[in-house]
């Protein structure tokens, strides 16, 4: 067991609750393998963020040093993010003014959406967006519509973002309106995830709720979530103001006012869409990563010569199912596996293979 947590200790009651309950899963982890020899490491990552694994290994690993700043946050990874929360459509929005002008501020904005982005994969769709006088794509080649969220459009934007140039003053009308409108054109053209959607809000304050303009497009039903992130300290009034909008478009507000916090914060909307899922899916969907190279720390994700070996971790969902006296839509984790690809391949008869694979 490891804990990845970021700005909180394993003192933290939760954390100590949810580490005494998933003990029960070790007999489990080791009935699996009994079962299967040919089983990799079993592990849960639990939504408050430890990780327990089995077998278990050494931390740091044998003539390592492990340093807070070489622990990366499990819940950022695309095992846990796709596995936690269904395919979505995110439109990220940059406040653009001169307000974002300061070297802090333009650096927590794109840490904020740095963050976001890494939560992203294949089955996602993406665009970023800075509103200033006007709302303009930051990669001009994506006006007006949603990408796909592959690696490559994934790096654009990242780049885009740290190029964002600041002026003018932050036009929040435009802004939303670009957002609502091109969600909704996908929404009814079958384009996108056709799933999840959200509009994910980058400011450094406002003082209005924009209530007329939420409410023409996304009332009654509200099919556009509304998270919203507040740089640096801001006033009352802004964190007032950007409080409501997430909390009355079924969001969650937070505040940035390190890159910490955004690595962090960012996490919590992930939680926020996993919530139809755990209220109204009786199945857990399981998700296959994308390959990758596994056994950093383990010779688990190596072969027998201690060559690492390409792998995919498949996961699904845990959730709350205790009879509350409330319903609750509380996401307790993910608990997955990570499969050597040379395993799979065996299982495929050798006239069914290409040389590609």
């Amino acid at each position: 067991m490891h804990d990845k947590l970021i700005g909180f200790l394993c003192t933290d009651d939760d954390v100590q609750a949810s580490i005494a309950w998933s003990s029960h899963l070790d007999p489990l982890f080791a009935n699996n393998m009994e079962r299967d020899p040919a089983l990799s490491w079993q592990y849960f990552g639990s939504s408050t963020g430890f990780l327990r694994r089995f077998p278990g290994t050494a931390w740091p690993p044998e003539g390592q040093k492990s340093e807070k700043e070489d622990i990366n946050d499990f819940r950022t990874e695309n095992w846990f993010v796709q596995a936690a929360s269904s395919p979505k459509d995110i439109f990220i929005l940059v406040d653009g003014s001169k307000s974002m002008c300061s070297s802090s501020n333009h650096h927590l904005a794109a840490a904020t959406v740095g963050a976001i982005l890494d939560t992203l994969g294949d089955d996602d769709y993406v665009n970023v967006v800075a509103f200033t006088d006007s709302a303009k794509a930051l990669v001009h080649c994506f006006s007006d519509k949603m990408v796909r969220a592959t690696p490559d459009n994934i790096k654009e934007l990242k780049v885009a973002v740290q190029g964002l140039e600041c002026e003018g003053s932050g036009n929040f009308t435009a802004g939303l309106e670009t957002a609502f409108q091109v969600l909704h054109h996908y929404n009814q053209s079958g384009q996108g995830s056709q799933c999840n959607q959200a509009i994910m809000l980058v400011t450094t304050g406002t003082s209005e709720t924009h209530a007329d303009i939420i409410r023409h497009y996304n009332r009654p039903h509200m099919p556009v979530r509304l998270f919203t992130y507040l740089i640096g300290g801001g006033d009352s009034g802004s964190r007032e103001a950007l409080h409501t909008m997430a909390c009355d478009n079924k969001g969650y507000y937070v505040q940035i006012n390190s890159v910490e916090d955004a690595k962090r914060l960012v996490l919590e909307y992930a939680l926020v869409m996993a919530r139809p899922m755990v209220l109204y899916q009786a199945d857990h969907p399981v998700h296959w990563s994308p390959v990758f190279m596994g056994g950093k720390s383990s010779v688990l994700g190596k072969d027998a010569e201690n060559r690492r070996r390409l792998v995919t971790a498949v996961t699904t969902p845990v959730f709350d199912r205790r009879n509350h006296s409330q319903r609750v839509a509380n996401l307790l984790g993910v608990v997955g596996t990570d499969v050597p690809i040379e395993e799979i391949q065996k299982m495929i008869p050798q006239h069914k293979q290409r040389k590609s694979g």
